[in-house]
């Protein structure tokens, strides 16, 4: 959806700031925008299926009466959910 690519372009875009910040340049020649996005997006889908296999559940609910209900942050998960 245009939401989730809204998303995928900010945390993309977050990413390569923070980087910068701490003087980590990405080699465009291999590591243009787009490839960055789409290892982001690779990483995490492979996350929540290694997930799903050990029965965490990780990501948010359908969208019900105009609201998602958040299953589990990632942030629960990778402390342990505590």
């Amino acid at each position: 959806t245009s939401e989730q690519k809204h998303f995928n372009n900010s945390l993309t875009e977050g990413l390569l700031e923070l980087a910068a910040r701490h003087n980590y340049i990405f080699d465009e020649s291999c590591f243009n925008f787009v490839a960055v996005r789409d290892r982001i997006r690779c990483y995490y889908k492979s996350y929540v299926q290694s997930s799903k296999k050990r029965g965490v559940i990780v990501g948010f609910t359908k969208v019900t009466n105009g609201a998602s209900n958040n299953v589990e942050s990632m942030d629960e998960v990778s402390s342990g959910g505590d």
